[in-house]
């Protein structure tokens, strides 16, 4: 559920976690986003593809739907 993933990425928010600065907060955003990617490292190679192939089906759609 997209809550517990605000909560978990904001635990300055959430838990009453305190950082002592912009820098130290960032960086554990930073670390707690890693954490949540691990095991995820193929959607790298796999997205830009992906993207791609959704551009091109938007684009077919419109110019069959009339969009310019």
């Amino acid at each position: 559920m997209a809550v517990h993933g605000i909560e978990r990425r904001h635990p300055h928010v959430f838990a009453g976690v305190k950082y002592s600065s912009e820098e130290e907060l960032h960086s554990a955003w930073l670390e707690i986003k890693k954490e949540e990617k691990k095991g995820r490292e193929w959607e790298d190679d796999y997205l830009e593809d992906a993207m791609n192939e959704a551009s091109e089906l938007i684009n077919k759609a419109k110019n069959r739907k009339g969009f310019k």
